[in-house]
């Protein structure tokens, strides 16, 4: 608190007016020392909601994302399926990079930062693949 308390005592008195137009985003410990430090200098301000609380609404999966999404998690499997039928060894092979984006597909269009870490796996799946068909399969 004392870290917030230095800073807003650093700052000039418009400045500070104009971060209480968004007090609702400020952590708690900040919003208590923009107030105490409101009442030190003896500013007038007008209705401030000091117990507000922040939107939480989370943004919706659109543009680019949305087209990764949506291919990875219904696209992906149908190509799956039928490569299994019509090829199985390529589709055992690509299985697995199939499952790691089904799951990173499904974590980020639910906006779960873990499904980066999928994606990031299922790209060094892809590369290892690669290196394998220019290693070994020319031979």
């Amino acid at each position: 608190m004392t870290d917030f308390a230095s800073y807003y005592a650093s700052l000039p008195d418009d400045d500070l007016l104009r971060i209480t137009a968004d007090v609702a985003n400020l952590l708690p410990d900040a919003r208590e020392a923009i107030r105490s430090e409101i009442e030190r200098r003896c500013l007038v301000v007008g209705t401030v909601e000091w117990d507000a609380q922040p939107n939480q609404k989370t943004p919706k999966v659109g543009g680019w994302l949305f087209l990764y999404c949506f291919g990875a998690v219904f696209i992906n499997p149908i190509w799956l399926i039928h490569t299994i039928f019509t090829e199985p060894t390529l589709g055992l092979i690509a299985s697995p990079g199939c499952v790691l984006l089904l799951g990173a597909g499904i974590m980020l269009w639910k906006r779960n930062r873990r499904g980066l870490d999928w994606v990031r796996w299922n790209y060094v799946y892809i590369l290892v693949l690669f290196c394998f068909d220019l290693v070994v399969l020319p031979f």
